[in-house]
């Protein structure tokens, strides 16, 4: 019963690390892509991707990490992280993800 608990539990995990995985492939592919048609091209950041998929989401975190926990976390913490290019910061979440799914699925 246990196990089948901790199964239930780890699955949004190891499901949106896979989504992060996914995700990493596309947008590095898009950007070797990119780089191959215009040389001049960079690839894209994390947070520009975060920006383009959801601005409201960005523009509100900032505020509330800085005002509810402190704002040493957002900078240099959480903006250090938003400048990777977007492939590489996908796949930092993907592999925290399926970690956490990992080690709470494992039998003890």
């Amino acid at each position: 019963m246990f196990r089948t608990l901790r199964w239930l539990i780890s699955l949004p995990f190891q499901i949106l690390g896979y989504v992060f995985f996914l995700g990493a492939l596309v947008t590095g592919s898009l950007s070797i892509w990119r780089m191959i048609q215009d040389e001049n091209a960079a690839g894209m950041q994390l947070g520009d991707l975060w920006f383009r998929l959801s601005p409201e989401t960005l523009q509100l975190a900032q505020p509330a990490v800085q005002r509810y926990l402190h704002p040493a976390i957002w900078d240099p913490g959480i903006l250090t992280f938003l400048l990777l290019p977007s492939w590489l910061g996908l796949i930092i979440l993907a592999a925290l993800c399926l970690l956490i799914g990992q080690l709470i699925y494992r039998v003890r």
